[in-house]
């Protein structure tokens, strides 16, 4: 393989072409499951709760939304704090399926940024198996102009966003299992009289 395509293949293409026609395109993902001892629709109700988000995801500190239940197009506003620095999430409810997935698509004026979402099924025994994932929907002159951004608010380049990300994801399932075993909203062999 080419060494050039190799090496900037994690670097979103400015106003350098790539090699094979127009601006590269990237597609990252990412994720993490953890068992909870919680009925997948206790599990739901918390994580489509989008006010709720800044108890599970250590990305956010402050999320604003009106009340009511997290519904396709419902848009919300995250507080995000990385190092020293503030910055402010556009995000809309991009899937909510009752019992079963919930996820919601971040933008940066207009452009879309990423994806955030959790898949749940039963595992039995009033357990469920949730899947916490994320998505980078940049590419083109977006990641060009999203990673600029990235960079001044951050400090970090794309390439560092997986590890990151991934970090985030496995502490939001730990503290969405703490609180759904903690609080009773689990319906597990130990919940039960």
């Amino acid at each position: 393989m080419d060494e050039d395509l190799l090496r900037f293949a994690d670097v979103p293409k400015c106003r350098r072409p790539a090699r094979i026609g127009g601006f590269v395109s990237r597609r990252w993902s990412v994720e993490e499951s953890m068992e909870i001892e919680a009925d997948v629709s206790a599990v739901y109700e918390l994580l489509a709760d989008v006010r709720r988000l800044s108890h599970w995801s250590p990305g956010f500190f402050a999320v604003w939304a009106m009340p009511g239940p997290g519904r396709v197009n419902k848009r919300f506003l995250g507080w995000q704090r990385r190092c020293l620095l503030v910055s402010l999430t556009n995000c809309e409810v991009s899937l909510a399926s009752p019992g079963s997935e919930f996820a919601f698509s971040v933008a940066f004026f207009g452009l879309p940024v990423e994806v955030w979402g959790y898949r749940i099924s039963a595992r039995g025994n009033g357990r469920s198996l949730v899947t916490a994932y994320w998505s980078d929907l940049r590419g083109g002159r977006s990641a060009c102009l999203s990673e600029r951004w990235r960079i001044a608010l951050t400090g970090s380049r794309s390439g560092l966003r997986r590890q990151v990300n991934r970090q985030d994801l496995r502490e939001t399932l730990r503290r969405l299992k703490l609180h759904a075993e903690s609080s009773g909203r689990g319906s597990g062999p130990s919940r039960r009289p």
